[in-house]
């Protein structure tokens, strides 16, 4: 798990993290469609760029929630500092065991945390959890960098992998590299690469299954192009419907 120093995660949220929204807003409204009148969590919201883009597609109600007070303390000020009501919002400190005290959402986002998980324990618990939190037909949107693609490094960050890697690696830590072009000095954290079956398994265990797979450059040109090769999957889940 990453234990982040406060200095890690100023550097991190200084960043503007957040050349993936652009690219990541036209997946969610693809999948997500209008969100009018629905309930949302935002599990690992970090400074909540992707709440706000909820909130912008029309979600009633989006609970934030982050393991990390630092993040969820952005996360606040940013909603503060923008133009939807913060009625609309409730911010929750904790991880996955503490999603049993929520309720259940039409739609729950998981959006670059399943890497974080440091064994397959933790993935699976993590999906699990998330499933359980979907009301009756609702949707989560889990988002991951690309675990077929470690070699090359993309226009804001690439990625250190230790020696002998290779994709059946299952669990291996590596790290990632946050250097965008307007940074001076770069930003590391560490991640856990799983397989494509690894997260399908974990989905399955989980009673979930996948409506739609994505798969998303981390920048597109002018002509809307996808540019290098995939930065992103995303994966759409609904629960299983038992007859």
């Amino acid at each position: 798990m990453n234990e982040w120093s406060p200095q890690t995660t100023e550097a991190y949220l200084n960043l503007g993290v957040q050349a993936h929204v652009a690219v990541l807003e036209p997946a969610l409204r693809r999948l997500c469609g209008q969100l009018a009148g629905q309930s949302v969590l935002d599990f690992g919201c970090g400074g909540a760029e992707l709440s706000l883009l909820l909130a912008k597609m029309g979600a009633a109600t989006i609970a934030c929630m982050d393991q990390h007070p630092s993040l969820l303390a952005q996360a606040q000020r940013n909603i503060e500092a923008s133009p939807y009501d913060m009625g609309r919002f409730d911010f929750q400190v904790g991880n996955e065991s503490q999603l049993h005290s929520l309720g259940r959402y039409d739609l729950v986002l998981c959006s670059l945390m399943l890497m974080m998980c440091e064994s397959r324990e933790r993935v699976e618990r993590v999906t699990r959890n998330l499933i359980d939190r979907l009301a009756d037909a609702g949707h989560l949107v889990i988002v991951l960098t690309h675990p077929c693609f470690r070699a090359m490094p993309y226009l804001t960050f690439h990625y250190q992998m230790p020696a002998g890697f290779h994709y059946w690696s299952s669990g291996v830590a590596y790290d990632v590299v946050l250097d965008p072009p307007e940074v001076f000095e770069p930003v590391v954290i560490t991640d856990y690469h799983w397989t494509m079956q690894d997260y399908v398994e974990a989905i399955h265990l989980a009673d979930g299954v996948i409506l739609q797979m994505l798969e998303l450059p981390a920048q597109y040109g002018a002509d809307g192009a996808a540019r290098g090769d995939p930065a992103y999957l995303v994966l759409q889940v609904q629960r299983t419907v038992r007859t």
